[in-house]
């Protein structure tokens, strides 16, 4: 079925400058997740094997200072290339949810040494605003947890500053905070948690894990649900924070300790995964910690002794209760790819209707993936235009022949559900062909157009269709008889 769009500009307009996303998640509270630099892959598989659970994720990405000098304090940001993924921020948008990713500091007060400078304070929220414009994220996540408490009032006062930016274009801001359970404990650290709450800013997160973990040889409780109480009575009750803006930060890892002798216990794998601990001790009974609430296994592996923390299905939905009774907007997990998926099926029937995974969403599978054609008009109009994303230029065929194709290689093959093409203003063609292949070589017609008058948006969905390969030939009649442009080629599928 092809579905024309005769407000193509308004279209286009509300394409390029609308960047919030409606949620994909029909819950009643945000669930949202980290995903680790180190195992960004990890993180991003869990998301997409559980997308309908979720409305925002945020990839750990991004660091203050340079690649070359992580101490730098003038505003530099920096990326960690070896994680970001724009594929990833492509599967989250086309699922409807958020991509906010996280920027951290790197070192004691660094972040102190930029905001009390006006032009590092300027340069450090121009360079966040830039990169979220220039990367098509819906916001920024500040982790910032080695600042110092000498300058609360002015970190507060630049979380406004970008805040108002980010809202003026559309974007969200979090900030993600220590845990405290009194004044003492708040005043040690950069985070004004009453001001903050009042401040622009969209979400806090508070982190609420690690209680027991590295440095502690001795194995406990990752988050005793005391102390997780007491973290949201200071910060809700006693301080009067807004609970409409704080996602509890709830781990959903483990923390694996080896006994090393009568005594003495040394922690052996920090973040380990539940699926580790399963493999190492399968036979061994799963405990409860009835005072902590909170799951753990003992067993002996290799001929020594493991103890095990984590972060089950049951350890988070004793937490979840308090999201309820606090009336918190929601959860946000440290880190996706560590966690027992039964936490998904119980999150969901906690606070949706159905826990059946839906199938799987459409994604984007063209952008920036490698696009050829039969001629192109110059330099500048080449066929890599038809997939970068940008809709205002494309493509332009070489005037002087009479038909032209554009191809896409997807790289390996998908199952195809959608192809819409953005013609060129003025040059279309009103007979075409959308042709499939697996190889190249051979291909299938799955589309003819015979009347194609008006161009704009041309919307084409296809049922039982699969290939890499996809080919769109214009056949002809030129609409103002010169030659044939496209501004954005868009292919879908899973």
């Amino acid at each position: 079925m092809k579905i024309k769009n005769f407000l193509f500009v308004i279209t286009l307009l509300i394409l390029v400058f609308c960047s919030t996303h409606v949620r994909a998640s029909n819950l009643s509270k945000e669930i949202v997740g980290w995903y680790n630099d180190g195992w960004n892959a990890e993180s991003h598989t869990s998301y997409m094997a559980h997308d309908h659970i979720f409305s925002e994720v945020n990839p750990y990405w991004y660091d203050l200072g340079s690649n070359t000098d992580p101490n730098l304090a003038d505003g530099t940001i920096s990326e960690r290339t070896y994680a970001y993924s724009p594929q990833n921020v492509i599967d989250v948008h086309s699922r409807g949810d958020l991509v906010i990713p996280a920027i951290a500091d790197h070192s004691s007060g660094q972040i102190n040494t930029i905001i009390v400078d006006p032009i590092a304070k300027q340069n450090l929220i121009n360079n966040i605003v830039n990169v979220v414009q220039n990367r098509n994220y819906d916001g920024f996540d500040l982790n910032f947890e080695s600042g110092l408490a000498s300058e609360k009032t002015i970190f507060t006062s630049f979380v406004t500053d970008l805040a108002n930016v980010l809202h003026a274009n559309g974007k969200r801001l979090v900030v993600t905070i220590k845990p405290v359970i009194n004044v003492t404990q708040e005043n040690l650290q950069i985070f004004d948690c009453l001001n903050l709450s009042n401040s622009p800013v969209d979400r806090l997160k508070i982190m609420t894990y690690d209680y027991f973990g590295q440095g502690i040889n001795k194995p406990g409780p990752i988050a005793p649900i005391s102390w997780v109480r007491d973290v949201l009575n200071y910060n809700i009750v006693i301080r009067g924070v807004n609970p409409a803006k704080v996602q509890l930060a709830l781990h959903n890892y483990a923390w694996t300790w080896k006994k090393i002798s009568s005594t003495k216990w040394e922690l052996q794998y920090p973040h380990d995964t539940f699926v580790g601990v399963q493999t190492r001790c399968p036979n061994a009974m799963w405990q409860w910690n009835s005072t902590a609430l909170e799951s753990w296994k003992q067993c002996t592996y290799a001929g020594s002794v493991y103890k095990s923390y984590v972060g089950t299905a049951d350890t988070v939905m004793a937490r979840v209760a308090l999201v309820d009774e606090f009336n918190l907007a929601g959860v946000a997990f440290w880190v996706l790819g560590r966690e027992d998926t039964m936490i998904y099926d119980q999150l969901c029937s906690h606070y949706g209707t159905s826990c059946s995974t839906p199938p799987p969403s459409p994604v984007l599978l063209s952008q920036g993936k490698p696009t050829s054609a039969s001629s192109q008009f110059d330099g500048y109009y080449t066929p890599a235009k038809a997939t970068d994303g940008v809709l205002l230029e494309g493509w332009l065929a070489n005037p002087d022949q009479a038909t032209a194709w554009l191809q896409v290689d997807l790289q390996s093959v998908y199952n195809l559900s959608q192809v819409k093409i953005y013609w060129g203003g003025y040059d279309w063609s009103q007979t075409y062909d959308v042709q499939v292949s697996f190889d190249g070589i051979l291909w299938s017609t799955v589309y003819h157009e015979g009347s194609n008058l008006d161009g704009g948006l041309d919307t084409i969905n296809l049922t039982g269709i699969s290939g890499q390969y996809v080919r769109l030939i214009c056949l002809g009649p030129k609409s103002d008889n010169w030659s044939y442009e496209v501004y954005e080629i868009q292919l879908y599928g899973n």
